[in-house]
């Protein structure tokens, strides 16, 4: 989330990626290079995954992955040290197909190529004016509608694609601190959209100290409506418990699967999620506490298959990031993986498109601040024994 993790970069070892053709090299305002395909498990993958996830600084220690699936990435965007990118979405009017990216550290949105990695453009500035981002965290699509968690501007604004035109902002005498988004609903309709609010969290506490404070409105339920009249909402509710298992500490990633009537929000503190209802009511159940042994909790995702389908859970390593797979309905676990190179993973975003060179569905990762990932569907559901092929549901 806001914790520097990262000890050291990749990019230190851009002989060896280059080599494999993969690009590494960080730049500044120009733009980024080009990206590079991993792809394949034989020697040359072996060797890089040993050597990107080789070290913590000064220890030579790797990440314990027994039992974890090792997927290749299908490609791995150029790495750029001015950006801090946080969370992606995907989009496609059936011509182009984006990956978009929220930049914290240049206060704009980055656009990749969902097929190839390729980065196409950056969007937006610092600023307060519609079409401009301070510390642009949260991100989702719905239809042609773009939504942004703006941190610092203490918002969620609304852009129309594929033009990025600002429709309007939403959330600004309510929300405090937010970061993360979740929603459901009909772009051409009611759209309900639930904000994480991290306020009171503007420094860690000490270390082995619980962060204090009021609780119950970690978590803001808005409703939206985009129309001929412009941009329409309402709150709804803000929730959150007060104290006990389900009090939410330190809090940025949210997802909702309205199917079931849930909305699972991560606890960067507790290393768990809470479940709550699409009311807001807490439903005193726990998920994911004995999974998260590599990092933070962070991104949330859920692969639908009619009312089946599964959760995918980040669990942020420093060298190494590595997902949890869940059952859609009862949280159980049905396994793990990690790519060859994904690291320090923030958002993700899952898309059940078809796109050139990945196939039905695709898994899209922060990579380490700077860069992005994309895992085909078709290769760890291959991995991990799942369904493939769902369009959704």
């Amino acid at each position: 989330m806001r914790r520097s993790r990262r000890r050291w970069s990749v990019c230190p070892l851009v002989i060896l990626l280059s080599s494999l053709g993969i690009a590494c090299e960080p730049r500044g305002e120009e733009g980024v290079g080009q990206a590079g395909s991993v792809g394949g498990t034989g020697e040359e993958a072996a060797q890089l995954s040993g050597a990107v996830t080789g070290t913590e600084e000064g220890t030579g220690t790797q990440p314990d992955l027994s039992g974890i699936s090792v997927v290749p990435e299908r490609w791995v965007s150029a790495w750029d040290t001015t950006s801090n990118l946080d969370s992606p979405a995907y989009w496609s009017n059936g011509e182009d197909r984006w990956v978009i990216a929220t930049a914290k550290g240049t206060h704009d949105l980055w656009v990749f190529d969902a097929s190839t990695g390729g980065f196409l453009r950056r969007v937006g500035g610092e600023g307060t004016a519609l079409g401009d981002f301070e510390y642009p965290n949260g991100i989702a699509v719905l239809g042609d509608l773009l939504f942004v968690v703006e941190r610092d501007n203490h918002r969620v604004q609304l852009l129309r694609l594929p033009e990025f035109d600002p429709v309007g902002v939403f959330g600004g005498s309510i929300l405090l601190r937010p970061y993360g988004i979740a929603l459901f609903g009909d772009p051409a309709g009611e759209m309900n959209v639930y904000v994480t609010d991290d306020y009171g969290n503007e420094e860690d506490p000490p270390e082995g100290q619980d962060p204090a404070g009021d609780f119950t409105h970690r978590v803001s339920h808005f409703q939206v409506w985009v129309g001929e009249a412009g941009l329409e909402t309402e709150l709804v509710r803000q929730f959150g418990e007060e104290e006990g298992p389900g009090a939410l500490m330190v809090v940025e990633s949210i997802q909702v699967d309205e199917v079931h009537g849930n909305v699972l929000v991560a606890d960067e503190h507790n290393l768990e999620l809470e479940l709550y209802g699409l009311d807001g009511s807490y439903k005193r159940e726990t998920v994911g506490s004995d999974l998260y042994r590599f990092g933070d909790p962070e991104g949330l995702v859920l692969y639908r298959c009619g009312d089946e389908g599964y959760w995918i859970l980040t669990d942020q390593g420093e060298t190494r990031t590595v997902f949890h797979i869940l059952d859609r309905a009862s949280f159980g676990y049905l396994g793990s993986f990690a790519g060859v190179i994904t690291a320090n993973t923030d958002g993700i975003w899952l898309t059940q498109d078809s796109i050139p060179n990945l196939g039905m569905g695709a898994l899209f990762a922060l990579n380490d601040d700077g860069g992005l990932a994309a895992f085909a569907w078709e290769d760890v559901a291959e991995a991990q024994h799942l369904r493939e092929g769902c369009s959704g549901g």
